[in-house]
């Protein structure tokens, strides 16, 4: 758009999202490998005593909990946010388009 209006280069848009895309994917080999070492823990890795097991309890529970958390991010980098980067450049490309093919 000229004038007052504004610009948008769809291309940079379009490198923000597979930036993110990198991103998302080095987010879900870190969760993977979170996951792989917080659940190979033994039950008795704090101990034998109740109150050990205790810890052990409450320790899986945010180990899983801190593994579905990075998962979220993960599933918003990807679905929310690509999706929409990439639809927003090629809206802007149609809108281009349209508008080049009414003009003289």
């Amino acid at each position: 758009m000229n004038g007052d209006g504004f610009k948008v280069n769809p291309d940079a848009i379009f490198q923000l999202a597979s930036a993110y895309e990198g991103a998302a994917e080095w987010l879900d080999g870190a969760r993977a490998a979170f996951s792989s070492q917080t659940g190979d823990a033994p039950p008795a890795v704090f101990g034998l005593l109740p109150a050990a097991q205790d810890v052990y309890r409450v320790y899986r529970r945010l180990a899983q909990e801190a593994a579905d958390g990075l998962r979220s991010v993960h599933n918003t980098l990807t679905s929310d946010l690509l999706q929409g980067l990439r639809s927003s450049a090629v809206s802007y490309i149609e809108t281009d388009y349209d508008i080049s093919a009414m003009m003289p």
